[in-house]
């Protein structure tokens, strides 16, 4: 089917990026090494939190905790009757030094608003692998980045692997993102985010 649109021919089914710019929510159950249960996360939600015999840690109030993940990576989170008000990581640099990664905050609705407005901008900048676009080829590029105290992103890799050019062109068009710091506590953060964009050809 041929249509007309402002002049131009456009041939359907046509191409799309939709890019759902909002930080993925996490809903994670994490194991310990034995198996046994270690937390189980739902939105901001800390539902279940034992150690490796099964005892729960949970409290009430406000408290942190920090454990040091499968990989070895310290991480940690801070909360309020078990609604998590901070998580982060912490990622080693050269010198020995560590670099605090926020992974979730509460932030103002300020920041908010602006890192919603910026990550909507892949909308425009995506564009569709010609190569994906012959061979018919949609899928969910799932990018991870850090936005630094500068507001540069750093970091930046796609988690997953659909083939057909998807990944590259999903990174080509977060590398054009700029971001402000994010602002926290009277200091600039680091700040993890991952996202999905879905590439797909409506007929």
């Amino acid at each position: 089917m041929i249509q007309r649109l402002r002049g131009i021919r456009m041939l359907l089914p046509w191409a799309c990026c939709l890019c759902f710019a909002v930080k993925v929510k996490a809903n994670d159950t994490v194991f310990h090494r034995n198996g046994m249960i270690h937390y189980i996360v739902r939105q901001d939600t800390l539902l279940q939190l034992d150690d490796e015999h099964g005892a729960s840690l949970l409290r009430t109030g406000y408290w942190q905790y920090t454990y040091v993940s499968k990989s070895g990576t310290t991480c940690g989170f801070s909360l309020r009757d078990n609604i998590i008000t901070e998580a982060y990581r912490l990622q080693e640099r050269d010198g020995g030094h560590a670099d605090t990664i926020f992974t979730r905050l509460l932030l103002p609705a300020d920041q908010q608003q602006h890192l919603r407005d910026t990550t909507r901008r892949l909308y425009r900048q995506l564009k569709y692998p010609a190569r994906a676009l012959k061979a018919g080829i949609e899928g969910t590029v799932y990018v991870s980045f850090v936005i630094d105290t500068t507001g540069s992103i750093t970091g930046l890799k796609a988690a997953s692997r659909t083939g057909a050019d998807l990944e590259a062109a999903a990174l080509a068009a977060c590398r054009q993102l700029t971001f402000q710091p994010v602002y926290y506590k009277g200091r600039y953060i680091n700040m993890a985010f991952k996202l999905p964009l879905t590439f797909r050809l409506q007929r």
